[in-house]
């Protein structure tokens, strides 16, 4: 089966299926049922690699060994990723409206609306001071350990979630779909999914996880700055946001020494609203000695999640229009 640029893409609407893309997730990625379908590919591969790290990654082995398992992990599940994705291109190109299967598959991919549910479900419960609802929505969404943080660690949580979302909901999985169609965004979806369930500084993960942090630092090399880019051109148009703090936020996140996608995305978005976050963390039982990037108040609260969250949809739309404009680009030459 020859692979031709055609084939590859799967759909001769590159720029149309992009658009149905993201107008579909936009409008029913949060509701339920519909939540779950679309997150499938990231779900899987969070499922698949707890097991496989339950499994493989068991503390009597020597770091050597943990590492190597890791890697094959890794370099199992990437080359089905592409494989997957290669077949899904050549399914929707047999199919007279496969624009629209194709559209579906991309919208599994992206992830717009479900940030905005999730924050808006935990700023209620800590209105309500509903702390242990709070701790389980945040719970569901991270990787970290959530069952003694306090309200502001919470509120913390989720400006951290829209920060790292706008990375690898939209810009990562957009550009990637551009370079390298259906292919490129399942292998960045499955990537960024490893390496959120296994790239933590922590003795039991530092090793196993090494190769799926590494190469989630590959494929966000330029969609993490380009993220955070969007951030600070979102201040200018966000209420209460400071640019200059934000593009001052990036460089400090740069140098934290945390993956791109939180590094540079959350420094943004701390100098933006004068916010600390990230830090140490819970894996396991395990503290994760994680950098604060920022050099705001930590005691973050229900009013910074409504700000983040204007600040979030605001970058957002800032950030659809160049990529579509992109893939009408690639698509007419």
């Amino acid at each position: 089966m020859p692979v031709s640029p055609d084939w590859f893409y799967g759909s001769d609407y590159l720029f149309v299926v992009l658009c149905a893309a993201l107008a579909l997730e936009f409008l029913v990625g949060g509701l339920p049922g519909f939540s779950q379908i679309l997150s499938l590919p990231r779900s899987v591969s969070v499922f698949l690699a707890h097991r496989a790290g339950r499994r493989l990654n068991r503390q009597n082995r020597s770091n050597r060994s943990r590492r190597v398992r890791g890697a094959l992990l890794v370099l199992t599940m990437l080359p089905l990723a592409a494989i997957f994705g290669l077949y899904a291109a050549d399914f929707c190109r047999t199919l007279a409206d496969g624009w629209i299967v194709e559209a579906v598959f991309v919208a599994m991919c992206v992830g717009l609306q479900r940030p905005l549910m999730n924050a808006s479900a935990l700023r209620r419960a800590l209105a309500r001071k509903s702390m242990e609802r709070a701790r389980d929505i945040l719970g569901r969404i991270v990787e970290y350990e959530t069952d003694n943080i306090d309200e502001h660690g919470l509120a913390r949580g989720s400006v951290e979630i829209f920060a790292v979302r706008l990375c690898d909901g939209l810009v990562g999985p957009v550009f990637w779909y551009v370079i390298a169609g259906l292919p490129g965004i399942f292998v960045y979806c499955v990537t960024t999914a490893l390496a959120d369930a296994l790239a933590h500084p922590t003795e039991k993960h530092v090793a196993f996880g090494g190769v799926a942090g590494a190469l989630d630092r590959l494929l966000n090399f330029i969609p993490a700055p380009l993220t955070g880019m969007l951030i600070v051109a979102g201040t200018l148009f966000a209420p209460t946001a400071r640019p200059i703090a934000a593009m001052r936020g990036i460089f400090g996140g740069a140098a934290s020494g945390q993956s791109p996608r939180a590094a540079w995305t959350q420094g943004a978005v701390a100098g933006a609203l004068g916010l600390s976050l990230s830090g140490p963390r819970r894996h396991d039982g395990a503290v994760a000695p994680g950098a604060w990037i920022g050099d705001g108040r930590a005691r973050a609260n229900t009013t910074d999640i409504a700000r983040a969250m204007w600040l979030y949809l605001i970058a957002g739309f800032l950030g659809v229009v160049p990529l579509v404009l992109l893939a009408l680009f690639v698509h007419r030459f």
